[in-house]
């Protein structure tokens, strides 16, 4: 909905434009993440839960601890296509954490909205194709208005 609504917008208006492609990489990349939890949760024993709910490492020691260790899930890490979830999931922390690298406001783009958002989808393919589930339809809606939300469920199941 926010690259929409930036790509909607006359490229003189700087400001407003920006804004919509910042929250478009930062709603992309947190949708990415509560997916993943939410994916793990799920699937983890009730006896590990809490134990899941108190980690507070980053997105690769989730990855890497609980989707390929715990749920022993085959995720490939190392491929092109996970680099651009790496990149992308990078890209939006020197946004929200920027510190004095002010060259990350360079690269608000449309191309790079779009990459975010493109990262989400990869991320919850390749979890499902790792479980040998089918992945939710609404992932590859490509606008927001395509998808009715009244005929699915909190879970994601139809």
């Amino acid at each position: 909905m926010f690259l929409e609504q930036a790509n909607a917008l006359p490229v003189s208006q700087h400001f407003k434009r920006w804004t919509m492609l910042t929250w478009s990489i930062i709603s992309a990349q947190v949708c990415m993440e509560a997916y993943l939890y939410a994916f793990i949760y799920a699937k983890l024993p009730k006896s590990k839960r809490k134990k899941f709910r108190k980690y507070r490492k980053g997105f690769r020691d989730v990855v890497k601890k609980y989707v390929i260790g715990e749920l022993r899930l085959s995720i490939k890490t190392s491929d092109k296509g996970w680099k651009k979830i790496e990149a992308s999931g990078d890209f939006r922390n020197k946004l929200v954490h920027h510190k004095t690298d002010k060259e990350v406001f360079n690269h608000l783009t449309v191309k790079n909205a779009e990459r975010a958002i493109s990262s989400c989808r990869s991320l919850i393919r390749r979890l499902h194709k790792a479980e040998g589930t089918q992945y939710p339809p609404w992932v590859d809606k490509k606008k927001s208005e395509d998808y009715d939300t009244k005929k699915t469920k909190v879970s994601g199941k139809t």
